[in-house]
C-alpha cells in the first residue's frame, strides 16, 4: 500500500486524515522533526503525531500555530484551507446518520466532494452513468443488485441507499455554486441498459439536461477508440481548490483513496488523455439525443 494510501476507517475522520497529512507535508518541507515541532509549540511529541495521523482533533488555533512554525502563514489560501478542515473535522454531516449502516469509504466519498466545492472533480467511469448524474430510477435498479457499500452484516434498506444518493446530488449540484463537474463516461454505459427502456430513456434524457448546466462537462468515450489508458477501472479525481495536486483520487473498486503527489499526476495525466480521445462535448450531446432517439 502506498505510503499516503487513506484506507476507509470508522476511527479516524476523512477530513482529519487530510489535514493531518497536509501538516505533515509542511513539517518535512521545512525540515522539521516531530521533536523539534513539539519542543517549539510546547506539545508532547505523541500530540504533534495524532494530529498528523488525523487520531486528535486538530484546532483552528492549532492550525493557525503549526503555519507559524512551518512559515506559511504569509500564505492566506493555504491558511484559509487549514483552519477550514480544522472546522469541518469536529462536524458530523447529514451522512453520519447512516454511517452504521455504510461502508466507511461512504463518509470519505461524501466528505471529499463537500471539500471539492471550491474546485472541481474529474470522475472516470466506464461501465455506468456516474453516481451523482444518475436519476433515482436508474440508481435504484442499479443499488438493487450492487451493495458493494454496504456492511455485510448490516445492509442499508434500499429507499434509504437511494435516498443518500439523492443526497450526494443535492451537495454537489444544488444550491447558487454548484461544484464543477467533468466526467467522461464509456459508451459501454449508455449501451447497456439498466431497468426497463423507459429508465433508460429518462436516463438519458437526464444527462442531457446536466450537459446544458456551465459547472458540468460531459464526453463519451466510444468504442472505436480501443484501448486505452482507462482500462484499469474507474476514479474520482476531488481537487480542492488549490494546486493540482491539492486533493484525493478515490478508487471504487477498492474503496479507497490516496492523497500520493505523485498517484495524484499520474491520474490526472490519465484523464487528460482519456479526454482527448473522448467525444467533444458538443459531438458527446450530439451522440446523447441520437442514443435517446434509438431507445
Amino acid at each position: 500500500m502506498p505510503r499516503n494510501r487513506v484506507a476507509a476507517r470508522k476511527d479516524v475522520p476523512f477530513l482529519r486524515q487530510i489535514l493531518g497529512t497536509k501538516l505533515r507535508r509542511l513539517r518535512e518541507e521545512a525540515g522539521l522533526s516531530l521533536e523539534e515541532v513539539a519542543k517549539i509549540l510546547d506539545l508532547n511529541r505523541f500530540t504533534v503525531l495524532r494530529h498528523e495521523s488525523g487520531e486528535t482533533l486538530v484546532k483552528v488555533n492549532d492550525a493557525i500555530a503549526y503555519s507559524k512554525v512551518y512559515g506559511v502563514d504569509g500564505n492566506e489560501v493555504l491558511v484559509k484551507q487549514l483552519t477550514d478542515l480544522a472546522r469541518q473535522g469536529k462536524q458530523r454531516g447529514w451522512w453520519t446518520a447512516v454511517g452504521a449502516n455504510l461502508h466507511p469509504a461512504f463518509s470519505y466519498l461524501v466528505e471529499a466532494e463537500l471539500l471539492a466545492r471550491d474546485g472541481e472533480i474529474r470522475t472516470w467511469e466506464p461501465l455506468i452513468v456516474p453516481g451523482v448524474l444518475q436519476t433515482e430510477a436508474y440508481t435504484t435498479e442499479l443499488l438493487a443488485r450492487r451493495q458493494h457499500l454496504w456492511e455485510q452484516q448490516n445492509p442499508l434498506p434500499l429507499a434509504e441507499g437511494v435516498a443518500t444518493r439523492a443526497a450526494r446530488k443535492e451537495q454537489l449540484l444544488g444550491g447558487d455554486q454548484p461544484t464543477k463537474l467533468w466526467a467522461i463516461i464509456g459508451e459501454a454505459a449508455i449501451r447497456m441498459p439498466v431497468g426497463s427502456a423507459q429508465v433508460m430513456q429518462d436516463q438519458l434524457r437526464h444527462l442531457l439536461e446536466l450537459s446544458e448546466q456551465p459547472n458540468i462537462k460531459l464526453q463519451i468515450l466510444p468504442f472505436s477508440t480501443g484501448v486505452h489508458v482507462g482500462t484499469a477501472g474507474p476514479f474520482i479525481l476531488f481537487n480542492f481548490g488549490g494546486a493540482p495536486v491539492d486533493g484525493v483520487v478515490y478508487y471504487e473498486n477498492s474503496l479507497s483513496f490516496s492523497d500520493d503527489e505523485d498517484t495524484l499526476k499520474r491520474h490526472t495525466e490519465q484523464f487528460d488523455l482519456l479526454r482527448a480521445q473522448a467525444k467533444s462535448v458538443p459531438d458527446s450531446r450530439s451522440y446523447l439525443q441520437e442514443a435517446l432517439a434509438n431507445h
